[in-house]
């Protein structure tokens, strides 16, 4: 039967469990930033607009339009240049590539990067 006891969470203080311990969070904490994430077109101008109702009004649209876009996946082919132009006046980082497959971000990049500055590579 299962008991309903509390996890006893008292370390033991000795050397071997404190370096296995001290192991495992850096392993776990290694993988905590460090990955990779497919955002589709609609996700991808969700985040470098700063939301869906600051992207709404930025391209003069309706405020649920964004949130369709990250719904169904896609952007309109239709409204492709007018995003990009819109993007471009106000600095921010999108590509025709962006609007029609979205882009693969680092967990660690997720913030838009801002017009005029450089990235290291």
């Amino acid at each position: 039967m299962y008991s309903k006891r509390p996890l006893d969470l008292t370390l033991i203080d000795d050397k071997k469990s404190s370096m296995q311990i001290n192991f495992a969070e850096e392993f776990l904490s290694s993988f905590r930033y460090n990955f990779l994430m497919h955002l589709n077109p609609g996700e991808y101008i969700i985040l470098i607009f700063g939301g869906a109702a600051p992207a709404a009004r930025a391209l003069g649209r309706h405020r649920t339009c964004p949130t369709k876009w990250k719904e169904r996946g896609e952007i309109p082919s239709t409204s492709f240049k007018h995003i990009k132009a819109v993007a471009d006046k106000l600095g921010l980082d999108v590509t025709l590539e962006d609007l029609v497959y979205g882009r693969t971000i680092s967990k660690t990049k997720m913030l838009p990067r801002k017009a005029g500055t450089t990235t290291s590579s």
